[in-house]
C-alpha cells in the first residue's frame, strides 16, 4: 500500500502561532503542488537546456523555494454598520488597505446581504474609533476576518 501524505492531516508543526494556538496544516498535497509547478515552469526542459548551455560553456540556473504561510489570522477584528436617514449604509473596520480593493468587496458583501445597489454602501477602514479595536492588514486575512464580521453584522 502506497503512502498517502493526506493521511497525515491535520498536521501539527509543533509550534505556537501568533494568536497563541498551535501550529496546524489543515490540509494540501504539497508533492502534487510541487509537480505541477515544476511542470508549469518547464522544469526538465530546462535542465536539458542546462546541460547544453554547460558544453559551450555557459551556466545557467534555476531556483525554486518552498515554503508555508500563516494566513487569514484571526478570529480578532471587528466591523460597525450604520445606517443613515438617507438608507446609505457606512461600514466602518479597523483593517487598513494598501490598494488590495478592501473597499469594493467589502461593499460588495453588505450590498449582495442586504439586496441593496452597492453604490449605498460606504466603507471606511483603518477606523477603530466605532469599536475601540482592530488588528490591520497582513497575512491575507482583511477579506477572511474583516469580511466575515463586515458579513455577520450584514
Amino acid at each position: 500500500m502506497q503512502h498517502d501524505p493526506a493521511d497525515e492531516f491535520p498536521y501539527d508543526v509543533g509550534l505556537t502561532f501568533q494568536d497563541g494556538l498551535p501550529t496546524r496544516y489543515d490540509s494540501g498535497n504539497y508533492p502534487a503542488g510541487l509537480e505541477r509547478a515544476l511542470e508549469m515552469i518547464g522544469y526538465e526542459h530546462f535542465r536539458e537546456e542546462q546541460r547544453q548551455a554547460r558544453a559551450e560553456g555557459r551556466y545557467l540556473g534555476i531556483g525554486i523555494g518552498c515554503y508555508v504561510e500563516g494566513t487569514g489570522i484571526g478570529p480578532y477584528e471587528g466591523a460597525h454598520i450604520s445606517i443613515d436617514n438617507l438608507g446609505e449604509v457606512h461600514v466602518a473596520t479597523g483593517v487598513t488597505t494598501q490598494g488590495q480593493g478592501h473597499q469594493t468587496s467589502f461593499a460588495q458583501i453588505v450590498a449582495a446581504e442586504l439586496d441593496i445597489p452597492i453604490e449605498m454602501v460606504h466603507i471606511t477602514t483603518g477606523d477603530t474609533h466605532r469599536f475601540q479595536w482592530g488588528i490591520g492588514t497582513f497575512a491575507s486575512r482583511a477579506m477572511v476576518v474583516a469580511g466575515n464580521a463586515i458579513d455577520r453584522l450584514s
